[in-house]
């Protein structure tokens, strides 16, 4: 059982992986600010490439960070425990988020915001439900025992 909950874990940090990079890719490139130059003032602008580059870098930084542990879970078992409670207090505030904000009203204003999460609320709860099932497999993996 500690076999397969650990290769379930190691496809769980692959899959991670590869979403903080395409993510870090987004945010590295500013690909979500492209259309907001023309109704954001340019000191919102600036400020938010800047916070796009530091997030994209980190976001960078977390998807190597998978890889890495990925590849030996039992040396690194301190920081998937830290992760998992990280990914369920993460994953419980999205839920929050996702159900009590109507994001449609909140990005109305900025029609370069709803083209890029039309279904924003839903999207929380998807990634929510990704964390939380992270969270529970990285216990399970805790509370089974390697095989003899």
């Amino acid at each position: 059982m500690h076999k397969k909950v650990q290769n379930i874990l190691k496809m769980f940090l692959f899959l991670g992986a590869v979403y903080f990079f395409v993510d870090g890719f987004i945010h590295f490139f500013d690909i979500k600010l492209l259309n907001v130059g023309n109704s954001w003032p340019a000191s919102a602008l600036a400020y938010a490439r800047l916070l796009d580059k530091v997030t994209g870098v980190f976001i960078l930084l977390t998807a190597a960070t998978l890889f890495v542990i990925r590849r030996d879970p039992k040396k690194y078992k301190a920081i998937i425990y830290l992760s998992a409670v990280g990914t369920l207090l993460l994953g419980v505030s999205f839920i929050y988020l996702g159900l009590s904000t109507d994001y449609s009203i909140v990005f109305s204003l900025m029609p370069s915001l709803v083209v890029w999460l039309p279904f924003y609320g839903q999207y929380l709860l998807l990634e929510a439900g990704a964390l939380i099932c992270y969270s529970l497999l990285v216990y399970l993996w805790f509370r089974s025992r390697p095989d003899a």
